[in-house]
């Protein structure tokens, strides 16, 4: 592991995953391997030098490792959050790492209870997501089709969104067609005007 908050992350995030799929002998040598060569001076003075799990490994590493946030410094943020000229992505993005801050913190490495946590946070996100976004129909779009997670309501708003500039051309041609259709019947009205005025 290194002193990087974003790289620490996802070698555990990779722990966990290597973890499903090694035997006994396997989880052990992952163990030695991060324990040694990974691991920053700081990082190992906050873990024990040998452990006999991989989930004692893991819970220990979020709890001691990555520095958590307090939670009124997340929950401000992810309530109040708004879209400010973002796009729908990075709004979205966002969100999602104030929610998972928040239940990483809320857990305190307590991993038996981050489920409920994220949950929870998440039902959260996705009314902060819709809260936040600019554009008052798509903000009530999101809403009215109550997502069951934020990546959904992500997903949903980009594609309910239109580019200003669709909806520009398609008024645009639409007034020129209904322009165009009425040209003729005012070309020849006024062309029976002349005939009767100079009695062609």
């Amino acid at each position: 592991m290194t002193g990087d908050e974003e790289r620490t992350k996802s070698i555990i995030d990779g722990i966990e995953l290597y973890d499903s799929v090694l035997d006994k002998s396997g989880r052990k040598f992952l163990t030695n391997f991060v324990l040694k060569p990974r691991l920053t001076e700081n990082a190992k003075i906050r873990l024990r030098q040998t452990y006999d799990s991989i989930e004692l490994l893991i819970a220990d590493s979020r709890k001691n490792v990555i520095q958590k946030q307090s939670i009124p410094t997340i929950c401000s943020p992810l309530h109040n959050a708004t879209q400010s000229g973002t796009s729908i992505e990075s709004f979205g993005k966002k969100i999602e790492d104030l929610m998972v801050n928040l239940t990483i913190s809320e857990a305190d490495g307590n991993m038996e209870v981050v489920k409920t946590l994220r949950h929870v946070n998440e039902r959260i996100a996705i009314h902060t997501f819709a809260s936040g976004l600019e554009n008052i129909d798509l903000r009530t779009i999101v809403k009215a089709r109550k997502y069951q997670s934020l990546s959904e309501a992500i997903q949903g708003a980009k594609d309910e969104k239109l580019p200003t500039s669709k909806i520009y051309n398609i008024k645009g041609r639409n007034h020129q067609d209904n322009y165009n259709n009425r040209r003729p019947w005012k070309i020849q009205n006024k062309i029976s005007g002349y005939r009767d005025y100079y009695e062609i």
